[in-house]
C-alpha cells in the first residue's frame, strides 16, 4: 500500500501502511535476469534441499543442533512431497499439517479412502471433531458480520478450532456467533498488525516516499512478464523504481485490495515487468550467507512447515507456518476499517512495515508473499527465527490462481 496510508490490522487483523514511508511507497524485490520457468499443479515434485547456510542460521536460532535441523527439514520436505501426491491423485482431506516432528497428520474419517490411502503413504490419521470444511464456514460466518473488534479470523487446523484473535471489544454480531459457537471457537487477546509496504525477491520497489519488497515473477500464455504481490502494495497504480530515485522497473496492472469500499478484499497483485528489465527466481539474502532462492516451483506446504522470507526492511528471517485461510481485518490509525482480507497464510516470521510484498521460500520453492503484521514488532536484521514474532502472508500459488499466470521469469 502507499505509505501516505496507515492502515493498521486490529487484533488479528493487520493495520496497513501503504509504504514504509511517508509517501505512497511499496517494497519490491529486486530480479535479475535468466529465472526458470515451473508450472503451479498438483503432482509437482515439492524435493528440495536447503543450503547449509539456511541450515546453521536456523539452528543457530531454533536451539537445535545442526544435525538435527537438517533431519528435520527434510523430513518435512518428505512429508510435504507425500501430502501433494496424495491431493494429486484426487483424495480430499478434512485438514492437514506436519507435527513438530515433521511428520505428515492428515484429518479424514476412519475406514474412508482418504484414512486408508494417507496410512499406506506412512502418514498419521486423525478424526476431526469439527475439521477445515466446517470451520472454513463458520469463519465465513464471522466474516460477513460486522468485525468490529476482530483483528483476525484464523483457520488452526492442528488445533481442530477457529481462533478470534481480537484487540478490542468484540462487536454484537460477533459475539452473538461466538457464543453460538463456543464449543469450536476460542477467542485470544492479541496486539494489532500493520501492512509491510519499503528486483530480485525481496529488493526495494519505491514510488513516491514508500516502499515495498519484490516479490516472484509470473508469465501469462503469452509470454508476458509479470510480477505477483501483495495486493496493497500496488493499490493506486501507476509505476514502480527499483530503489528510491532508480530506474523504473514495473507497472501495475491489477489488485484484488481496495480499501474503504466495504466489500471482502484479497492481497493479490500484480505488475507488468518493462521490456528492458528482468525479474528472477533468485532472492536477495541480505548478507545473511544462506540461498533462499526459488527455482523450483511455486508450491503451497503443509502447516508446520519451516520457511524463510526476504525483505527490504528487516532482510532474511525464518519461521514456520502456523495456518492457511485466516480473514484479517485491517484498520486505519483512526479504527476505521480499511479492508477484511480473506486467504492469507499466518506464520511466525518476523516482518516490518516495508516488507510487504517480499518473498518467503521453503527448500527452494515460491511459498507467499508479505502481507502484513503487528504493529509496533521490531525484528533482528537477519535474525532467522525470532521468538513470539508473527506474520500475515499471500500464498503464492493463490496469487497464481486467481490471475490465471504460470511460476517463472
Amino acid at each position: 500500500m502507499r505509505s501516505r496510508r496507515h492502515v493498521r490490522y486490529i487484533g488479528l487483523v493487520a493495520v496497513t501502511s501503504a509504504l514504509a514511508l511517508g509517501g505512497t511507497s511499496t517494497v519490491f524485490a529486486a530480479s535479475s535476469a535468466g529465472g526458470e520457468v515451473t508450472t503451479v499443479g498438483g503432482g509437482a515434485d515439492t524435493r528440495s534441499s536447503f543450503s547449509a547456510h539456511e541450515v546453521r542460521l536456523m539452528a543457530t536460532s531454533s536451539g537445535l543442533s545442526f544435525a538435527e535441523q537438517d533431519q528435520l527439514l527434510e523430513r518435512q520436505e518428505q512429508s510435504n512431497e507425500v501430502l501433494d501426491d496424495l491431493r494429486s491423485s484426487g483424495l480430499d482431506f478434512d485438514g492437514a499439517f506436519l507435527d513438530g516432528d515433521g511428520s505428515l497428520v492428515v484429518r479424514a474419517e476412519s475406514g474412508s479412502s482418504e484414512a486408508r490411502a494417507a496410512t499406506a503413504a506412512g502418514a498419521e490419521v486423525q478424526d476431526a471433531r469439527f475439521g477445515e470444511t466446517d470451520l472454513a464456514h463458520l469463519q465465513g460466518l464471522l466474516a460477513a458480520t460486522d468485525l468490529g473488534g476482530v483483528a483476525a479470523l484464523e483457520l488452526d487446523v492442528p488445533g481442530d478450532r477457529l481462533v478470534v484473535r481480537s484487540s478490542d471489544d468484540l462487536s454484537a454480531e460477533v459475539q452473538s456467533l461466538v457464543d453460538r459457537y463456543s464449543s469450536a471457537v476460542t477467542v485470544v487477546d492479541a496486539p494489532a498488525n500493520t501492512t509491510t509496504v519499503g528486483f530480485r525477491g525481496g529488493d526495494g520497489l519505491w514510488q513516491g516516499g514508500g516502499y515495498c519488497s519484490a516479490g516472484f515473477p509470473a508469465r501469462n500464455s503469452a509470454g508476458t512478464r509479470f510480477m505477483i504481490w501483495a495486493g496493497h502494495c500496488n493499490e493506486g497504480g501507476g509505476s514502480f523504481t527499483l530503489g528510491n530515485g532508480g530506474p523504473r522497473v514495473m507497472t501495475s496492472v491489477a489488485s484484488a485490495f481496495r480499501s474503504y469500499d466495504g466489500q471482502p478484499d484479497r492481497d493479490i497483485g500484480y505488475t507488468r515487468i518493462d521490456a528492458e528489465d528482468s525479474l528472477s527466481t533468485n532472492v536477495n539474502p541480505y548478507g545473511s550467507g544462506r540461498n533462499v532462492n526459488a527455482p523450483n516451483g511455486a508450491s503451497r506446504p503443509a502447516v508446520g512447515t519451516q520457511l524463510c522470507k526476504s525483505g527490504a526492511t528487516t532482510g532474511v528471517t525464518c519461521g514456520q507456518i502456523l495456518s492457511y485461510n485466516n480473514t484479517v481485518n485491517y484498520v486505519d490509525s483512526s479504527g476505521r476499517q480499511q479492508a477484511s482480507v480473506s486467504g492469507l497464510m499466518r506464520s511466525s516470521v518476523c516482518t516490518d512495515q516495508g516488507d510487504s510484498g517480499g518473498a518467503y521460500t521453503a527448500g527452494g520453492f515460491a511459498v507467499g508473499l508479505t502481507s502484513g503484521g503487528p504493529v509496533g514488532q521490531t525484528c533482528t536484521f537477519d535474525g532467522g527465527f525470532q521468538s513470539g514474532k508473527s506474520s500475515y502472508v499471500q500464498p503464492v500459488t493463490d496469487a497464481l490462481n486467481y490471475y490465471g499466470l504460470t511460476y517463472g521469469g
